[in-house]
């Protein structure tokens, strides 16, 4: 299987009951001049990621691809559902300043208590 990086959106991020993570991501691409989007699911061997809904990734992992459906209206639709295996985040970039935030009253925080510098 080949191994890719593929950008996106966070549509979802779970941990599995098996210990692993589970990303879902919105790739955005053009087919024949239309703007299309390409959901993908990435699995991690660990279950938290820290990922927020809406961030913007750069994931890599070995592709695989099967057949699948959907039900939409009553009718049944076939789509072909891609997969990164073994995946990575290769970038993050969070959509909202509260990640900031967090890292900010985290740092201060540590370093009174622990008289301490946090690295972040």
């Amino acid at each position: 299987m080949p191994i890719i990086q593929v950008p996106g959106q966070i549509a979802s991020s779970i941990a599995t009951q098996t210990g692993k993570g589970l990303v879902k991501i919105w790739e955005k691409t053009s087919f024949k001049g239309q703007e299309k989007y390409v959901l993908w699911t990435c699995w991690f061997d660990v279950p938290q990621l820290h990922l927020g809904e809406h961030d913007e990734v750069i994931i890599d992992g070995r592709m695989s691809t099967k057949i699948g459906s959907y039900e939409k209206d009553g009718e049944t639709k076939t789509v072909v559902e891609h997969h990164l295996n073994d995946a990575g985040i290769v970038k993050h970039n969070p959509t909202t300043s509260v990640s900031q935030d967090v890292r900010e009253a985290t740092s201060m925080h540590s370093a009174d208590l622990l008289g301490i510098d946090v690295p972040f």
